[in-house]
């Protein structure tokens, strides 16, 4: 996977924080969410960051409702942290955005039957950087022993 590879840093950190925010998205009841979903809200809103490079206003929009979901819950969060502020951080988001959709296609290649195998490698990377980015674990009450 190249999943960082020629990246600068403000690249890096925009996708992470993508990974993050994608991880943390919590789809409403009875849609659920998978990597071709995460693929189209990415592409969306890539090519909506690279027609506004070209100067154009226009918001491309995904196909199915759950990535339609996830990319108005993306673009809130990128609006927040100042992702739209300037064309040049515009052309690093689009990078990072256009990275996760081709993980996703290469993952798909490798003929992983697994419909949410980018969210779990998400899961895999954000966890080993740091254990509070993963999904909330519930806890489990210690096991206890009855002696009598």
């Amino acid at each position: 996977m190249r999943l960082l590879q020629d990246f600068n840093q403000r690249q890096a950190e925009l996708l992470f924080a993508v990974a993050r925010a994608i991880i943390r998205y919590e789809p409403p009841p009875f849609q659920a969410l998978n990597d071709d979903d995460i693929a189209q809200a990415a592409a969306s809103l890539a090519a909506t960051s690279e027609t506004a490079g070209r100067g154009l206003i226009y918001e491309h929009r995904p196909s199915s409702g759950a990535a339609t979901h996830l990319a108005a819950a993306l673009k809130t969060l990128l609006t927040e942290v100042g992702a739209y502020r300037d064309s040049s951080v515009e052309r690093d988001l689009a990078s990072a955005l256009r990275r996760i959709e081709s993980t996703i296609t290469e993952l798909r290649a490798t003929g992983s039957g697994e419909s949410s195998a980018f969210r779990m490698f998400l899961t895999r990377i954000l966890k080993a950087a740091d254990p509070r980015d993963g999904p909330p674990v519930e806890e489990t009450p210690a096991p206890r022993l009855i002696v009598s």
